[in-house]
């Protein structure tokens, strides 16, 4: 997987290459990382990560994460099922919050968060 670098990657040439490397992908963990770049690219979401259900847990793993994430919060947390993307993992469905903040399960509402 190539890190490419920011202006390459804005570019259309730039997004052929990152959906190219999505393709090529080996693991869950290469698609991951190839769709936190895109969803910083095609989205304006350049706070992402990307959890995966671990049945061993029974919690949510992070998988990737953008590096402005992680300079911005830190590690990704380990989210337990009754988290609100747990919740939301749980039913299958994407949902929509008006404000998360005020949304029962928020992983900070647990006092887990920083």
């Amino acid at each position: 997987m190539s890190d490419g670098d920011a202006y390459t990657e804005h570019t259309p040439a730039g997004l052929l290459e990152l959906s190219s490397e999505l393709n090529q992908a080996g693991s869950i963990e290469d698609v991951s990382v190839v769709a936190v770049r895109m969803l910083d690219l095609n989205f304006d979401a350049p706070l992402s990560a990307i959890w995966e259900y671990d049945e061993e847990g029974n919690e949510l793993r992070p998988i990737a994460e953008s590096t402005e994430a992680q300079e911005v919060i830190g590690d990704a947390p380990i989210l337990p099922l009754d988290s609100l993307a747990g919740r939301v993992y749980r039913q299958n469905r994407p949902e929509a919050f008006d404000d998360v903040h005020e949304a029962d399960g928020t992983y900070n509402s647990y006092g887990l968060g920083k």
